[in-house]
C-alpha cells in the first residue's frame, strides 16, 4: 500500500439511471465473450482448489495415517507453493497480455496433477510436496485470470466486475464445499479431489484459446 500512487479515474459514460448500479457491470460482462469465460475461469478455479481446505484433514487422516491435526501441514505447503509461484511470476506478468495467457493451461496442469497426486502420496512428505506444485498452478491460474479481468474493463466498471469476481470466486464455496464432502464419504479422497479439477481443465482447454484471440484482436 506505501508503494501505491493513486492517479485520476476516467469518468464513467453510462446511460441514464444505470450510473454505479451493479446492472450495468453486469450487463457489461454478458456482452463480452472474452470476460464471460475469464469469469468462468475464476469459478473453475475455485471449485478445483476447494478441497484443499475442505478434504484437508480427511487427506491427512485417510491417506497418510497422520492426524487430522496435521492437515494444517498440507495446507501450508500448498501456501508456500503459491508464494514461490507469485515471486517466480513477477517477470512473467510484466509481458504482454497474450504472452500472460499461454501460462494458464500448464498452470492448469499444474494445479490438476499436483492434486491428485497427492491423493496417492506414500506419506506426508510427498503430499506436501505435491500441494507445493498445486499451490504454484493456483497462483498463476488465478493471477492470470484476475489480471485479465481487471484489464478487460473500463476503469469506471472495474470495482464493480472485481464484485463479480468474489461473487464467482467465493460464492460457489458454500455449494461446492458440501458436494466435496458427500463425494469423499461415498467415493473416497481420491475420487472428489479428481472430480473437482475437471471443470477446471475443460474451461482450460476450451476458454483459453477463445481468451487469447480475443486479447490479440484488442
Amino acid at each position: 500500500m506505501l508503494v501505491i500512487r493513486p492517479r485520476g479515474s476516467a469518468e464513467a459514460q453510462v446511460e441514464r439511471g444505470d450510473e454505479g448500479s451493479i446492472r450495468e457491470a453486469v450487463a457489461f460482462a454478458w456482452r463480452d465473450r472474452r470476460l464471460r469465460v475469464m469469469l468462468l475461469g475464476v469459478t473453475a478455479l475455485a471449485v478445483a482448489v476447494s478441497p484443499v481446505v475442505t478434504l484437508a484433514p480427511t487427506l491427512a487422516r485417510d491417506v497418510f495415517g497422520a492426524r487430522p491435526v496435521d492437515a494444517g501441514l498440507l495446507i501450508s505447503a500448498y501456501g508456500a507453493g503459491a508464494i514461490v509461484g507469485a515471486i517466480l511470476l513477477t517477470r512473467a506478468f510484466r509481458s504482454q497480455e497474450r504472452a500472460r495467457f499461454e501460462l494458464l493451461v500448464p498452470s492448469a496442469l499444474a494445479l490438476a496433477g499436483g492434486l491428485v497426486a497427492c491423493t496417492f502420496g506414500s506419506s506426508m512428505a510427498v503430499g506436501m510436496g505435491f500441494l507445493a506444485v498445486a499451490g504454484l498452478g493456483f497462483i498463476t491460474s488465478s493471477l492470470t485470470w484476475t489480471t485479465g479481468i481487471q484489464q478487460a474493463v473500463p476503469e469506471e466498471l472495474r470495482g464493480r466486475v472485481m464484485g463479480l469476481w468474489t461473487l464467482a470466486f467465493l460464492g460457489v464455496w458454500p455449494l461446492v464445499a458440501p458436494f466435496a464432502g458427500a463425494l469423499s464419504d461415498a467415493a473416497g479422497p481420491r475420487v472428489a479431489v479428481a472430480a473437482m479439477v475437471i471443470p477446471m481443465l475443460v474451461v482450460a482447454a476450451v476458454g483459453v484459446p477463445i481468451v487469447r484471440r480475443s486479447a490479440a484482436d484488442h
